[in-house]
């Protein structure tokens, strides 16, 4: 019984790793995008900034909550497309590469918060059949 335990928790350092690894990709390819040019998020927000912001700037912009988060891919092209412009390098992302990322973010969140919500939606990503 331990070894299949240890087993378990072996994968789900590995979906935890998986998806922070993914997230910091994420957000530096983002910030990455808005040090190129900044003229989309400069018209979003309305306001006159340089061609290219220094990483702290972006930051500020961005980590509100302490943190840039995006729920799904969906989300990360959505908002790539609003402050980035149309011709932002998620838009390449294949539709199913996206919802493996979704999935595996499904299975972290269920690991680390084990809520019904999390269980719900690890439940309708696939990832776990229901029980």
């Amino acid at each position: 019984m331990r070894r299949k335990s240890n087993r378990r928790s072996a994968y789900e350092m590995l979906a935890v790793s998986a998806v922070t690894a993914w997230s910091d990709f994420a957000e530096d390819i983002f910030y990455g995008g808005i040090n190129r040019d900044s003229s989309a998020l400069s018209k979003t927000l309305g306001l006159n900034l340089p061609k290219h912001l220094t990483l702290p700037t972006c930051e500020a912009l961005f980590t509100t909550r302490g943190f840039l988060d995006f729920r799904n891919v969906g989300d990360l092209k959505g908002a790539a497309k609003k402050f980035l412009g149309a011709d932002h390098l998620f838009a390449d992302i294949p539709n199913a590469t996206g919802q493996m990322i979704d999935r595996l973010m499904a299975i972290r969140n269920f690991i680390v918060h084990r809520s019904r919500v999390a269980r719900t939606a690890y439940q309708k990503a696939g990832a776990l059949k229901k029980q």
